[in-house]
């Protein structure tokens, strides 16, 4: 069977994986450290996206027409689809400020920081 194992502070235990803390490079740690603030980063450039499009002033929905009638209902037609597009127009200039700054710039960096962290070794 297998012999007993010991546990130190030193030692993290994983399944059956057993890593010693004190063969963790720095610059591992730098990396580590790097990828989290780049995490803090998007998050933080997420929720300001975010808070800057509820700040925006939204167009207002169009009044409903008095009297139902064809020419109503035909001009309040017209103007939900004003309505809508004016809303897709507001709604697509955050969404093409997300995209370049997080999902383009941020999302890569911190893949390379990531696998340049998780692959690199301590050299003998």
């Amino acid at each position: 069977m297998s012999a007993a194992r010991t546990f130190t502070t030193t030692n993290l235990v994983r399944g059956r994986q057993k890593w010693n803390l004190r063969e963790v490079d720095p610059i591992q740690v730098a990396g580590i450290l790097l990828a989290g603030l780049l995490v803090i980063g998007m998050v933080v450039v997420t929720i300001a996206i975010v808070w800057f499009a509820q700040m925006a002033a939204l167009p207002n929905m169009p009044a409903a027409p008095g009297a139902p009638s064809n020419e109503n209902v035909a001009l309040y037609k017209q103007l939900v689809d004003i309505y809508k597009t004016q809303n897709d127009i507001q709604l697509s200039r955050f969404t093409q400020i997300f995209q370049p700054v997080v999902a383009t710039v941020l999302l890569p960096v911190l893949t390379a920081v990531i696998g340049y962290t998780l692959g690199s070794k301590k050299s003998a």
